[in-house]
């Protein structure tokens, strides 16, 4: 089974119906909804995402959203050492190598972003949700 890490932009692609994003990232969680594929992010994005969903609808639909959400994603812990060799990386954003470390850890395929550019230095595959799908050969 794909072990993937998710990234906040596509999560937030299907909590907040972003077109034309929604369609393939919606495909994706409903992977692993399904457990199809083993899904990952950070306490990082699910803090992110509290804060965007709270000012783009409200606190209600913020946590009851991730808590839907936590019934099929695993949140990986970030660690200390992460945050050193984070510091020590030149990632384009000091957030996505913190996330991009706690990924190595877990021993994932692939992170998926609608960011590609932001994981340039990484050793793990980086991809769109539809690079993901076509790599998956999900037929929509």
């Amino acid at each position: 089974m794909q072990k993937v890490f998710i990234d906040s932009d596509v999560i937030l692609d299907v909590l907040a119906k972003r077109y034309p994003f929604y369609t393939d990232s919606s495909v994706l969680l409903s992977l692993a909804e399904k457990k199809q594929i083993e899904a990952f992010t950070s306490p990082i994005v699910i803090a992110n995402l509290n804060y965007i969903l709270r000012k783009f609808k409200s606190k209600e639909f913020s946590l009851e959203s991730l808590r839907k959400l936590r019934l099929f994603i695993n949140i990986f812990p970030v660690k200390k050492e992460h945050v050193d060799k984070a510091l020590s990386l030149k990632f384009k954003d000091f957030e996505n190598a913190l996330q991009y470390f706690s990924a190595l850890d877990q021993n994932v395929n692939f992170i998926i972003t609608r960011n590609t550019g932001d994981y340039k230095p990484s050793k793990i595959p980086v991809c769109t949700p539809t690079d993901f799908l076509q790599i998956y050969n999900v037929n929509l």
